[in-house]
């Protein structure tokens, strides 16, 4: 096993970002430039976000170092310094960055100081010494790495998000709903209680947020509840928290009284406040922007959904989960999941809820595979800000209780 560090040492690197941060680079509409001929999947994995100025230029250089190939056969490293040439006029400074770039394109890492006054024979010498050591590398050119990033883009996540994953979890509910009828609860045919379900979650202090339409219960041929059975369906709710095991269903509680205080159907979402038993439970935490993705754009962008599928245990959807579609109306995904999701929150990879699960609809003509599969229906959500533009209007009351 070698113990390569990448095509340019960690000095090599500090020079070309001091260059960099010379001309302007460190500014953000310079920074988008040196990326924009990078794959956008390979963009988005950079884990560059909230960061700007110097510590985004050390962190892209470093990233890039060591990726040898996307899939399509480029090298980030490569398109970026070949982008920042473009744009420098200094000769010193083009000497040297032309110099880290044969490194890079030569697949070496240098060794000698001075990086401007290297010759492209040493660059040379380099790249020999370095398929010498690492016989795995000598076929750089048909694929073969030591490290890639599988499919453009980084999968790799710290072992924090599943640790902060488990925390959200704790502030997601699963909702049973009794549905009645002209005043009165329903029973089947075997008399068994006529039973829907959802899921719920934390959005302020005591207060919880599902789908209008998981309070309404009602099947999709069916004629919306009247206000009084609404409101029966409301008291008889009951939340449960914490349901993990399927042969350990908490028996949950019963909402209190009055426990709806804002609710709208065309946007598909209820506000409810939660039992005693549950109201310490921290609320999630809510993205205050959009996530954005055009429908032109590459996949790449992910979100994450605690549900209750089905009215089953617990699950969490962070497989083949890509954002479709982004923007300030709509939040549109492939996350996996069932009746019983409804309500469920769509979270980031912060997990910060940016929408309120509501259902699926058809993908349209948008051309999506997974796995050899076709794609043809979406799942989508309301913008958790979309939700907060409509409270502030219309129930100033509870706005002000989720967004202090």
């Amino acid at each position: 096993m070698s113990d390569w560090d990448g095509f340019l040492e960690r000095d090599t690197r500090r020079k070309v970002r001091n260059i960099l941060v010379q001309n302007g680079f460190d500014a953000d509409a310079s920074f988008r430039m040196l990326l924009a001929d990078v794959p956008p999947n390979y963009r988005a994995s950079l884990g560059i976000q909230g960061l700007n100025g110097q510590m985004r230029l050390d962190e892209t250089l470093r990233d890039m170092n060591k990726v040898v190939s996307l899939r399509n056969g480029q090298r980030p490293l490569t398109l970026f310094l070949e982008n920042a040439l473009d744009n420098i006029q200094d000769s010193a400074d083009i000497a040297v960055i032309e110099t880290a770039l044969r490194r890079v394109k030569d697949g070496g890492a240098a060794e000698t100081a001075g990086l401007a006054g290297a010759a492209p024979a040493a660059a040379g010498a380099d790249a020999a010494k370095l398929r010498a050591a690492l016989p795995d590398m000598a076929a750089v050119e048909t694929g073969i790495t030591q490290e890639a990033l599988i499919g453009g883009f980084n999968e790799t996540l710290p072992v924090s998000f599943l640790r902060a994953g488990l925390q959200a979890s704790q502030s997601v509910f699963k909702l049973v709903i009794h549905s009645h009828l002209d005043g009165a609860p329903l029973f089947g045919a075997d008399d068994s209680a006529d039973l829907s379900f959802g899921t719920a979650w934390m959005i302020g202090p005591g207060l919880a947020i599902t789908n209008n339409h998981v309070f309404n219960a009602r099947r999709d041929h069916e004629p919306p509840a009247s206000d009084v059975d609404y409101t029966l369906q409301v008291q008889t709710a009951r939340l449960i928290a914490d349901f993990h095991e399927a042969d350990a269903e908490p028996a949950g509680q019963v909402l209190p009284g009055g426990a709806l205080v804002a609710r709208d159907a065309g946007l598909d979402f209820a506000i409810f406040k939660v039992p005693a038993e549950v109201a310490g439970r921290a609320p999630l935490a809510l993205r205050r922007n959009a996530l954005r993705k055009g429908p032109q754009n590459a996949l790449g962008l992910r979100v994450n959904v605690l549900q209750h599928p089905g009215g089953g245990i617990m699950k969490l959807g962070f497989r083949n989960n890509y954002v479709v579609v982004g923007d300030n109306d709509i939040l549109a995904y492939l996350t996996d999941t069932a009746k019983g999701s409804s309500g469920a929150p769509v979270m980031d990879d912060n997990w910060k809820a940016a929408a309120l699960h509501a259902g699926s609809d058809s993908i349209g003509d948008m051309q999506i595979e997974i796995l050899g599969t076709r794609i043809r229906r979406r799942n989508f959500g309301v913008p958790i800000i979309r939700i907060r533009t409509h409270l502030e209007t219309h129930a100033p009351a509870v706005f002000a209780q989720l967004f202090p």
